[in-house]
């Protein structure tokens, strides 16, 4: 196996095993398991209304549960972002293939 897709699948491997994962998905359990959340979510995946929207955010926020997910959810999509900008790097060359 090249070296690079061995390390690509130690990062993987330490991401699992990492104390932000662990905590990311302790905190989705907890939202999954509340019913007050799992409704204002659905409300405001079926509403196309902007204000509407705003509002249900507001009161998700009001929740520790929620507020813990959005937290560690950020933290691992700025984390992603930062390994795909690297991957990025060896990509991007003004060329293209043709097939």
């Amino acid at each position: 196996m090249h070296k690079i897709m061995e390390k690509t699948f130690e990062l993987i491997d330490a991401m699992d095993e990492s104390e932000m994962i662990k905590k990311l998905e302790e905190s989705k359990r907890k939202v999954l398991e509340n019913k007050e959340i799992q409704e204002l979510l659905k409300v405001g995946n079926n509403t196309s209304i902007e204000y509407e929207q705003l509002e249900i955010k507001k009161k998700l926020y009001e929740y520790p549960e929620y507020r813990g997910y959005m937290k560690y959810y950020d933290e691992l999509m700025f984390l992603v972002m930062k390994i795909n900008q690297g991957f990025k790097k060896f990509t991007k060359n003004g060329r293209r293939c043709v097939r």
